[in-house]
């Protein structure tokens, strides 16, 4: 059976700064590995999940649509858990995706990251088609579905971040204990890292700050 070829542009016009004729218009080898950002951030990284492609052999028990051919345009992708951190809702979490061990893409998620990666498979060609989808979700869906049709590791790393609370007096004295949201900061932080490390943000971050929109 045929699988469809990444879009080059031609279901959604921006693709093509990604991935053309020839393929990927980067290489990714080019960029910084995890083990050396590891470095830089001198924090470990957990491996979480891969991505695979839609199909019943790495779902086998489960019902959905799976590829059925080169014009199919659902779920290409989705992704299998290496860590029990995959599906952590204890804390926010900076990720980072990887293909054969290089970091292309910087993100964050204020619940698990399982949950951010299926809100990544809802960029769909179907989906995209009828204007109903997050184009960064369409951007990373196809550039991940590319990276395993050529036979890269496509992966995930997560950075878990404790989740806080502070207590606040307001409205006439009463008081609240509430979450404090750090996901975003950290994950700017974690971004400038890369930035003083590498001199440029990863490749499929559309910009600095905005990289999990």
């Amino acid at each position: 059976m045929n699988y469809p070829t990444a879009d080059t542009g031609h279901i959604y016009p921006e693709m093509s700064k990604y991935i053309d004729s020839n393929g990927f218009t980067f290489d990714h080898k080019e960029e910084i590995t995890t083990e050396e950002f590891e470095e830089a951030l001198t924090e470990k990284m957990h491996f979480v999940a891969h991505c695979v492609f839609n199909e019943k052999e790495s779902f086998p028990k489960s019902n959905r649509e799976f590829i059925n051919g080169e014009d199919f345009e659902g779920k290409l992708v989705d992704y299998l858990k290496d860590s029990p951190y995959w599906e952590d809702e204890g804390a926010e979490w900076v990720y980072c995706i990887a293909y054969d061990g290089h970091i292309v893409k910087i993100g964050m998620s204020l619940s698990s990251l399982k949950k951010r990666f299926a809100s990544y498979s809802c960029g769909t060609r179907k989906a995209m088609k009828k204007g109903s989808c997050s184009t960064t979700n369409y951007v990373i869906t196809e550039s991940n579905y590319h990276g395993i049709t050529e036979g890269m590791k496509v992966e995930i790393y997560g950075i878990r971040i404790e989740k806080k609370y502070s207590t606040e007096t307001a409205f006439g004295g009463r008081t609240r204990t509430m979450e404090t949201l750090r996901g975003r900061g950290y994950e700017e932080w974690v971004t400038d890292i890369f930035i003083e490390t590498t001199g440029h943000i990863p490749i499929l971050c559309v910009q600095k700050g905005n990289s999990s929109e």
